[in-house]
């Protein structure tokens, strides 16, 4: 519970012993285990070997309209991303033929740092992606899931590129950015909008593939003042998915606050929301989650942390509201 595992995953998982890099389960336990806790051994989770073993995953409907949250799918060491969307669709109810299914795919959405998000090749396992999750920890394989994609559907990519100087010429910001990046691909890309008072710029690029490229050179890039770019791919918030009745919440958690509690709560808010409702304040501030939000004509905010962060992002809401669609939303704080 603690950790946000659902009781049906619970046999995955052991407590056991740490020495070095060897784990000994607990229900295996000897006199030299006994000895080993008693000289401060650490106690530990870990997952069990999963060798050939089936696992369930989650694949999320993505940007298709459904009333389930998630559908859960059986895969073994050999199923193939393709055959996992095949069957997603038929549980979905999406029509399709064997001569259209390459018109979908399926993405890894890891939110372990941050947001990642990664289309899968087609004969990609997911369940080899879970397996390589769990030899690094517990939480990195509750914090990666599996979301549908309509390949059909061409959209614009965002970039946001915080960390910059504060208060140049928005020319300057074009020049320094272009020359960060070369000449990435041959698709469109803009730049803009810029915002000199907050040192962040927004860039847009014509297909995923380049926006990604270009995300990947300026995480290296050095700008001036020796200070490297915050890099953050902007969520699409596609306002027609969400009912007319329905105002999700954007929730900003400041990690640092609540002596380190916002940890627990970034994790606990990306487990229980759409990742995308969540930001995190150490990395980007409030503007990636507002401009997400720029089109949604009705939200809620919930600002997690002390007087200073509720400050910070209610004086940005007033400076962006020019370009929000829900200009006022409803604010709730978690100190």
């Amino acid at each position: 519970q603690e950790y946000h595992v659902p009781a049906s995953d619970a046999s995955m998982f052991m407590i056991g012993v740490e020495r070095g890099n060897v784990t000994t389960p607990l229900e295996d336990l000897t006199d030299c285990t006994v000895s080993m806790l008693q000289h401060g051994a650490p106690l530990v989770i870990r997952s069990r070997s999963l060798e050939n073993e089936d696992m369930v995953i989650r694949v999320f409907p993505g940007q298709f309209p459904s009333a389930a949250d998630f559908k859960t799918l059986s895969v073994s060491p050999i199923t193939t991303a393709q055959e996992v969307v095949a069957t997603a669709l038929t549980k979905y109810g999406i029509p399709f033929d064997d001569t259209d299914i390459d018109d979908f795919g399926l993405v890894e959405v890891n939110l372990f740092e941050g947001v990642r998000e990664r289309l899968l090749d087609s004969h990609e396992k997911p369940w080899k992606i879970l397996h390589e999750a769990s030899k690094q920890s517990v939480r990195q394989v509750q914090l990666t899931r599996f979301y549908l994609k309509n390949l059909r559907t061409k959209n614009s990519v965002h970039l946001y590129i915080g960390n910059l100087p504060t208060s140049w010429e928005q020319e300057r910001y074009r020049e320094v950015l272009k020359q960060a990046i070369g000449l990435i691909g041959s698709g469109k890309v803009e730049i803009g909008p810029i915002f000199p008072t907050f040192g962040a710029v927004i860039m847009q690029f014509s297909n995923s593939a380049e926006a990604l490229e270009a995300c990947l050179q300026l995480k290296t890039a050095v700008m001036v003042e020796q200070k490297k770019p915050v890099v953050i791919i902007v969520p699409e918030i596609v306002p027609s998915l969400i009912g007319d009745d329905c105002a999700p919440v954007l929730a900003f958690v400041n990690e640092r606050s609540g002596g380190g509690q916002g940890v627990n709560l970034l994790t606990a808010f990306r487990r229980f929301l759409n990742p995308y409702q969540v930001f995190n304040l150490s990395y980007g501030g409030p503007l990636p989650g507002l401009y997400a939000f720029r089109n949604v004509p009705s939200y809620r905010l919930l600002v997690c942390g002390g007087d200073g962060t509720v400050g910070w992002v209610l004086s940005l809401l007033d400076e962006l509201r020019p370009m929000l669609k829900c200009q006022s939303p409803a604010v709730a704080v978690i100190p």
